[in-house]
């Protein structure tokens, strides 16, 4: 699919504009919207790119929110060899870069949110503890990736320490099984052809994400600013039980959560995207000043779906 309303890999992006980092150039696309109400901010997931939360960011646009997408480093277009991430603390690094972006003029000066995917959300939650006050306004967690399911969390880990042994950078190819992603059949295709989607990491990527996931544990959202976690029922990619941990011990005074009992791990890539993304536009509304009506009317993603 390449039609910017359904979910899935496109190539019909604006054009880059590339940011430079202290680790290199970052690419980043801009959707500016004419008179906005709300910046959103998009930290895409693992081994993916910004290409895959392209009709995300137009349909935000279309209801006068400007996004803002980017690749990770070492990820997509961004520099570094993709799947080979040495410490997260570049992944925070190209986030800040990306955040400040999202200043530009072009992008208004209206509250900013941050929508953070999966690994992108670790990410999130490890620069946001370093943020200064008042940087951004609100947090979207969508399937965070704050541990894997316990037979690779301790397999991999065991086998990443003897590997490390041969070579921190050798390479350990990744399982290609979009169907525990997304239930629509249509996009699984574009999971195996997307030239820019990488399809192995190197070990000292894994025991990266195991001192990430470590890190993550100490760091407390701030309390005084607004947090939804979104949560898939069909989840097979990351530890649904540490979601349920993080959320219990979260502080926040505006803490809310979206648990979707019948969707898979990559939310916005299910056929129900456009019902998730008008429940994050319903609660952005009911916290930040939106004329009613730029926000759609939509139904729950699920009859399953509930709120926590």
């Amino acid at each position: 699919m390449s039609s910017s309303t359904s979910p899935g890999l496109t190539e019909a992006l604006p054009p880059v504009t590339w940011l430079e980092g202290p680790h290199g150039h970052l690419a980043c696309h801009l959707y500016p919207a004419a008179r906005p109400w709300l910046r959103v901010l998009i930290s895409h997931g693992f081994a993916e790119h910004s290409g895959w939360w392209h009709h995300v960011a137009t349909a935000l646009q279309a209801q006068g929110v400007s996004a803002l997408t980017f690749d990770h480093y070492h990820h997509g277009r961004s520099a570094g060899d993709r799947g080979d991430v040495q410490d997260y603390a570049h992944l925070v690094a190209g986030l800040r870069t990306a955040l400040g972006q999202a200043g530009a003029p072009a992008m208004g000066t209206a509250p900013l949110v941050l929508l953070a995917h999966s690994n992108g959300a670790l990410v999130t939650l490890l620069a946001q503890a370093k943020l200064p006050p008042g940087a951004v306004q609100g947090t979207v967690l969508c399937s965070p990736f704050l541990e894997m399911p316990p037979r690779v969390a301790w397999g991999g880990t065991l086998l990443a320490a003897l590997l490390r042994l041969i070579s921190p950078r050798l390479r350990v190819p990744l399982q290609n099984r979009p169907w525990r992603l997304t239930g629509c059949r249509a996009i699984w295709p574009q999971y195996r052809s997307d030239p820019l989607r990488f399809r192995s990491i190197t070990v000292r990527f894994f025991l990266a994400m195991r001192r990430a996931i470590r890190a993550v544990r100490a760091v407390q959202a701030p309390e005084s600013l607004p947090l939804r976690v979104l949560s898939a029922g069909h989840e097979q990619v990351v530890s649904a039980a540490a979601i349920d941990a993080f959320y219990e011990r979260l502080r926040c005074a505006d803490k809310s959560r979206r648990h979707y009992a019948e969707l898979h791990h990559e939310l916005f890539n299910e056929t129900e995207w456009e019902a998730v993304l008008g429940d994050v536009l319903t609660w952005c509304h009911a916290r930040f000043d939106a004329p009613a009506a730029q926000v759609p009317p939509h139904g729950p993603a699920s009859a399953a779906a509930r709120e926590a």
